[in-house]
């Protein structure tokens, strides 16, 4: 190094720094990444368990404890509702969210139609970082399928069993989400011959979400790695390194997790069954 130049001695020290630092650099790097990655990977299994432990059981609710949600939202649309003949069952929390302890604010209030072939959900979801105000309107046929008209982002992203004709429109006003599903119950009823299921009383509407949420749950319990990979590629998780590769291992991983629960019994078949 004596008989180097000033030059070659700093090329080569930038070169040592850089050979010994860049290992270092790599793991840490790699550490940060597959750190984020599990992290978005428990995200997504917590709600895939969510959806398989979910046997809808509720509790009734007061709207006026739920102070950080927006009520007038609720009285927005059940208002609007009522306006068009539907009857408003109640306010309710669904029993997996508090079980599975998910940090969001939650409860949603549940109305039917006058002639019992719409039901008619609104909620807001909310965490320290998002809100969703979703209406939804669910009519189930007497042959089984169901046909959900919603405004849900989240819910549009997730792939559905085959029985569940699932239609997402970007809206915010009632009217026009209503007015889409029943031009769909029109359809159905006069083209596909279907007869469309009454419901009138909150046992009935129990009925029908156990019904729907076991087609859900069946479909959810036999998910490949392709349905995952499909779904994650709709949130657009286009800020991950290395996008492709790191969506196989986030699938994988979703995989790994729910085959985990399988062996230690809390997505059992018992628990599973129609």
């Amino acid at each position: 190094m004596e008989n180097l130049s000033e030059t070659t001695k700093v090329v080569v020290g930038l070169l040592t720094t850089f050979i010994i630092t860049m290992p270092v650099w790599w793991l840490y790097k790699k550490y940060f990444i597959d750190k984020q990655l599990e992290k978005i990977a428990q995200i997504f299994f917590k709600m895939h368990k969510g959806i398989l432990l979910n046997d809808y059981s509720t509790n009734r609710v007061e709207a006026s404890k739920f102070r950080s949600l927006d009520l007038d939202f609720y009285e927005k649309v059940s208002n609007k509702l009522s306006s068009l003949k539907f009857q408003l069952i109640g306010d309710f929390e669904n029993l997996i969210n508090k079980n599975l302890k998910l940090p969001i604010d939650y409860f949603f209030r549940l109305m039917i139609s006058d002639d019992g072939k719409v039901k008619s959900v609104c909620y807001q979801l909310k965490d320290k970082n998002v809100s969703y105000k979703i209406i939804e309107f669910t009519t189930e046929t007497a042959n089984g399928t169901v046909l959900i008209t919603s405004n849900s982002k989240l819910t549009s992203k997730l792939e559905h069993p085959k029985e569940i004709l699932y239609e997402f429109l970007y809206t915010d006003i009632t009217d026009e989400l209503l007015k889409l599903h029943l031009a769909r119950i029109k359809k159905i009823e006069t083209i596909g011959n279907l007869e469309v299921l009454k419901v009138v009383d909150l046992s009935e509407l129990t009925e029908q979400n156990k019904r729907i949420q076991n087609k859900i749950r069946n479909f959810r319990m036999k998910i490949d790695k392709a349905i995952i990979i499909k779904e994650l590629n709709k949130f657009a998780l286009t800020n991950l390194y290395s996008r492709t590769n790191s969506i196989e291992k986030i699938a994988d991983r979703i995989l790994e997790l729910h085959k985990t629960e399988i062996l230690k019994g809390s997505l059992s078949d018992k628990e599973i069954e129609s």
